[in-house]
């Protein structure tokens, strides 16, 4: 083989190495028999009349989840704010939970724009 060759192995084996070691987006903790999440999201639809947002990971994967009226939605100063003011495009942080049917529901919503220290805080533990 030549040099090339192996460094390029090298480095495609160290980039595998370094995306095992990322733990996946969010925390994550079991709630009695669901599961309760947090997430940086898209809002890519809102739909009041059936009491649903769809929510596009950064990674282009969507996720429907129902909003009811114990989800809070706020803007990036913490402060209250109806859902009917989310509109599509824009950038929340979400705390959600899933059922053990897969319903996922919506419990927090803070509008926020994804930060360098953010991303990190939450993908590198620094």
């Amino acid at each position: 083989m030549n040099k090339r060759l192996v460094q390029l192995a090298a480095l495609t084996l160290l980039g595998a190495s370094l995306a095992l070691a990322i733990p996946p987006a969010g925390q994550s903790r079991p709630l009695g028999s669901q599961v309760t999440r947090d997430d940086f999201f898209i809002v890519s639809e809102v739909n009041l009349g059936k009491h649903q947002v769809v929510m596009e990971e950064p990674t282009q994967i969507t996720m429907t989840m129902i909003v009811n009226g114990k989800t809070v939605f706020m803007n990036e100063q913490g402060r209250a704010m109806p859902v009917a003011d989310m509109r599509a495009g824009d950038t929340v942080f979400v705390t959600y939970e899933r059922d053990t049917k897969g319903v996922v529901t919506a419990l927090t919503i803070r509008e926020g724009p994804m930060t360098v220290q953010e991303l990190h805080r939450r993908y590198f533990h620094g």
